[in-house]
């Protein structure tokens, strides 16, 4: 166990097994090893992003046709995410033929780290994406027992920087971490599902913000409470929504008529948190994730009572975060800066840009600039972060965004 992790009473540090993660270098995937710094700077404290968990339903025929439906509603997900609002997907259901189209799609190349290095996913099945800018401090997993029928179900952990830790803000306040985790709690007994939540919840309250997004099963009375009891808030209700409101179930809409006769229509799939954060939007998608191929569609639709030939009989969710400021002046960005010499770079808004691509935002003072004219020494105009890696050919740009979104 790495030695900046505090661990929840009860916890022994061989609960907690470490694990390298893929990143893309010169070209190709590489593992990372645990504990290696990030090339990325700690994130500051003040940012937004979004959180996608979606399962992809491993049951369902047709898995290639649904991978590339699924694939293609991801990316647009990505594709419309807000300027400097970066995605962290969750998956579960995730099978061997999945992971390695993910490993192959040029957009996951480009953007995002991979949350495990074998070929083939975990036997829990669940994966995370994560941002290439997030500071990946530990990957790691915590089993949580097995399913009825004996697959096994664990909790997903990243641990990403939000300072540094030989920077001032932590020295005065402690190294800040934002952990991330995802689980597949279906095939659990509601007692069982009870105890892997509260773990999960125990172990995210000891960060700074903590996220949970995964197909919970909460189909009981039980579930319904269960974040509230276990001091997580759902950042569902945090948006107005209303508990036991079918309109918002993630599993019906697209399922099998049978299986949700079988167990109802639930929102079965949410995302809860706790610590340093406001829930900015929340939504669901994947109604229009329908395989495209003719012959595709016609085995889902005989196979299953489907209105539609759906790539997942569940939907995704989305939830969008702002990190609280901390004490002091409004709008300050805490950035994983040590080199006071560095020169920031002025954007055309008059915001600040730090060190290696950091975006920066120093509040609501309106201030003249004229447009850098500078180029940096690549000939390129400042305000891409160039990196020495290659995709398929491709330089690395980041963060890769336009005025629309990430291209």
């Amino acid at each position: 166990m790495v030695n900046y992790m505090q661990l929840p009473s009860g916890w022994k540090p061989a609960d907690v097994i470490e694990q390298p993660y893929l990143t893309m270098r010169h070209g190709a995937w590489q593992p990372a090893q645990e504990h290696m710094p990030s090339a990325a700077p700690a994130l500051g404290t003040n940012i937004r992003f979004s959180v996608l968990t979606w399962n992809l339903d491993a049951r369902r025929p047709e898995l290639d046709a649904r991978i590339d439906s699924i694939l293609l509603q991801l990316r647009i997900m990505v594709e419309n995410c807000p300027v400097l609002i970066l995605p962290v997907i969750m998956l579960s259901e995730v099978t061997p033929p999945c992971l390695e189209r993910l490993r192959q799609t040029l957009w996951v190349k480009m953007h995002f780290n991979i949350s495990d290095t074998a070929a083939s996913p975990p036997a829990s099945g669940t994966l995370m994406l994560i941002p290439r800018l997030f500071p990946i401090k530990t990957v790691y997993r915590v089993p949580c027992g097995v399913t009825k029928g004996g697959t096994p179900r664990d909790l997903l952990f990243v641990d990403v920087a939000l300072t540094n830790r030989n920077s001032s803000a932590a020295a005065e306040a402690g190294e800040r971490v934002f952990r991330l985790c995802t689980a597949h709690l279906a095939g659990l007994f509601p007692r069982q599902r009870a105890k892997v939540l509260a773990k999960a919840a125990a172990h995210l309250r000891l960060a700074h913000l903590g996220v949970l997004g995964g197909d919970l099963h909460a189909v009981t009375a039980w579930d319904a409470a269960a974040a509230a009891e276990n001091r997580l808030r759902d950042a569902f209700l945090e948006q107005g929504g209303v508990e036991r409101d079918k309109e918002a179930a993630t599993f019906g809409p697209t399922a099998d008529l049978r299986d949700v006769r079988a167990i109802g229509p639930h929102r079965t799939d949410k995302i809860l948190f706790c610590g340093h954060a406001t829930v900015l939007c929340y939504d669901t998608f994947g109604k229009k994730a329908v395989v495209s191929d003719p012959w595709a569609q016609r085995e889902l639709l005989e196979h299953g009572r489907l209105a539609r030939p759906w790539a997942s009989d569940h939907l995704g969710v989305e939830a969008v975060f702002a990190v609280k400021q901390d004490e002091g002046e409004e709008g300050e960005w805490i950035v994983d800066d040590d080199d006071d010499d560095d020169d920031d770079d002025e954007d055309e808004d008059g915001g600040e840009q730090g060190n290696e691509g950091q975006p920066g935002w120093i509040g609501d003072e309106e201030e003249e600039h004229e447009e850098d004219e500078d180029e940096d020494e690549d000939g390129e105009e400042m305000g891409e972060w160039i990196v020495d890696d290659e995709v398929d050919g491709n330089e690395l740009y980041y963060p890769m965004l336009s005025e629309e979104g990430w291209m």
